[in-house]
């Protein structure tokens, strides 16, 4: 996806030379979004979608890609635009102290602490018939 987004960011015009290219890009489709890259400065887009016919002419992968190109390359988000970073929410395991727990009813209802009580309405008592 890195040679579509630079690809779209040459069709775009966000992309003017060489340098601008990322640098996860290899040197393969590095060298062919060049030679796309100095079509584009050369004619146009007319140049660039001349130069992107003829070298995917042998290449299945590049044919398949070309709907790919439509569409618009995704901006970079500014600083002040990123979305926040949401905190943590909770404690971790690791930092919880242990303490004595008193117990309303032993290992079954904590004395003070929240409990949940469940089991089947007709087999718990607490249904009128």
């Amino acid at each position: 996806m890195i040679f579509i987004d630079t690809l779209r960011n040459i069709k775009d015009g966000r992309i003017c030379k060489q340098e601008q290219f990322d640098p996860a890009l290899s040197n393969q489709w590095r060298e062919l979004a060049d030679s796309l890259l100095e079509a584009m400065q050369a004619n146009g887009i007319d140049g660039f979608w001349k130069a992107y016919t003829a070298v995917s002419y042998d290449s299945p992968k590049l044919k398949e890609w070309r709907p790919l190109l439509d569409i618009p390359a995704p901006l970079p988000l500014k600083e002040e635009n990123k979305p926040p970073v949401a905190a943590p929410v909770g404690t971790l395991l690791s930092e919880v102290q242990e303490e004595k727990v008193y117990w309303l009813w032993q290992c079954r209802l904590p004395l003070g602490k929240m409990a949940t009580l469940g089991g089947h309405p007709l087999f718990s008592g607490c249904q009128r018939y």
